[in-house]
């Protein structure tokens, strides 16, 4: 893949217009805050899916993606985020704790794109931004801790080189702390 492959192609967040702060240094942590333990921290805006027709590779099935299945993913995580339900970012479609990777903390709709805000932690994690894609992985019925039901929710949200949306943008940098450069995206 070229190096400019990845920019984004007339969608995604470069088309918005809104002013991201993106953090300016050397390496792969510039931009990086910590977390309470000391691991590096870094956020980023990623388109998840999009409405059309997909077919999953390894079992032929067909599926398709509406605009109502992009809004109710953005409600379901609302609500699960007011409960306390975090949505997973592993390496790969796993529940194993260690393939966790960071975490969604944000999502909205833009037309036909699902975009999440995804918080990746530990330098493994930050280098993983440049060399994958993602997929995610809707069950039928999530149920958390508190007994709350939700409906066709996004569980996780996985990394991977192989994913079933093709033409993702990459993921784009931001930073929530001071000290970044401005940047019109």
């Amino acid at each position: 893949m070229g190096k400019d492959a990845r920019k984004p192609q007339g969608r995604g967040p470069a088309k918005f217009g809104r002013v991201l702060i993106c953090a300016t240094g050397a390496g792969i942590l510039a931009g990086a805050t910590t977390d309470a333990n000391g691991a590096p921290v870094k956020t980023y805006v990623k388109d998840l899916i999009r409405v059309g027709d997909w077919v999953m590779p390894s079992t032929g099935d067909e599926f398709t993606v509406t605009a109502a299945d992009l809004d109710n993913w953005v409600a379901q995580f609302d609500r699960m985020a007011e409960n306390g339900v975090k949505v997973h970012v592993p390496s790969g479609h796993t529940n194993e704790a260690d393939a966790n990777r960071g975490y969604v903390v944000g999502m909205f709709r833009d037309g036909d794109v699902l975009y999440g805000r995804i918080e990746l932690i530990g330098e493994d994690a930050i280098a993983m931004a440049s060399r994958t894609e993602v997929s995610i992985y809707v069950p039928p019925v999530l149920k958390d801790g508190k007994g709350n039901e939700y409906k066709n929710p996004i569980e996780h949200v996985a990394l991977t080189p192989i994913p079933v949306v093709s033409g993702q943008d990459g993921f784009v940098p931001i930073a929530a702390s001071r000290g970044g450069q401005t940047h019109q995206i």
